[in-house]
């Protein structure tokens, strides 16, 4: 697994991030670099208000789960993957992690990107 920088290292291994969240992303990355020789690279984990209302100026009020705390988003960059991988961990997160939700932002944003968060609950599967 590769961070854009080290504050992101260190925001993804402390504990301002739900746990939850963490260890679906590591295994995330150890099933995409034992099937298609790739790592993932957190882009985002902890956003400030000031930080949300400059990456959605049309919208700054827009609610995130990046603002939480401890965070219960992260972002990862895409442009590294390729559709097959995306498509993989797409179907990956829904068929076993149900509770979270796995977005491909590629249209409207800035930098393109894959978004996964999950609730403050969780949810038990099937419901």
């Amino acid at each position: 697994m590769k961070f854009k920088t080290g504050v992101l290292a260190a925001e993804f291994h402390g504990d301002n991030l739900d746990a939850r969240l963490r260890a679906v992303i590591l295994e995330l990355d150890l099933q995409v670099s034992r099937k298609f020789a790739k790592e993932l690279t957190v882009t985002h984990v902890l956003r400030t208000p000031e930080e949300q209302a400059a990456f959605y100026p049309k919208n700054p009020a827009k609610p995130s789960h990046h603002l939480d705390r401890p965070a219960r988003a992260v972002d990862l960059r895409n442009a590294d993957l390729g559709s097959v991988v995306i498509e993989y961990l797409k179907v990956h997160v829904e068929m076993w992690w149900p509770e979270f939700d796995f977005l491909v932002n590629d249209r409207g944003v800035a930098v393109p990107h894959l978004h996964l968060e999950c609730d403050s609950t969780p949810k038990p599967k099937g419901v």
